[in-house]
């Protein structure tokens, strides 16, 4: 099972692309539910929905891993549980996965090619990236 590695930098979109285990931290795409993290019910059963597994597969070019991610919001100025989609050539983050299935808008899209580096911790990353704020997230 990959394991997150503390600290790392990538300085490159190319170093993305080649690790992108980093996005969801340990075990892949698997949920991690600590005291502080706790995903709502609805959203453990909306990652299980046949419909979403459909989607997954429809994708072409697949995404290279998803999940949920702890993604900082600054309005809330708290951590938000976001359901996160890294393919080759971008980063997407969807208010939840129903939003990705129903092909609406991601609430943050990345390009690769905007990526200034990226900060890899224990638990967690900041991606830093050309025209607008650095992206915190927690994988816990």
């Amino acid at each position: 099972s990959p394991t997150l590695k503390s600290p790392r930098t990538h300085s490159s979109p190319e170093g993305l692309q080649r690790d992108p285990q980093y996005l969801i931290g340990q075990g892949g795409s698997e949920l991690h539910n600590s005291s502080k993290f706790r995903l709502p019910p609805w959203l453990s059963e909306e990652l299980g929905c046949p419909f979403l597994k459909e989607w997954l597969t429809s994708l072409d070019p697949a995404p290279l891993c998803h999940g949920i991610l702890w993604i900082r919001e600054a309005a809330a100025n708290s951590f938000i549980p976001k359901y996160c989609l890294q393919f080759a050539d971008r980063f997407a983050a969807f208010a939840r996965p129903a939003d990705a299935a129903h092909g609406m808008k991601p609430r943050t899209e990345v390009q690769i090619t905007q990526v200034r580096f990226l900060e890899c911790f224990a638990k967690g990353f900041i991606l830093h990236f050309r025209g607008g704020n650095p992206l915190a997230a927690n994988c816990e």
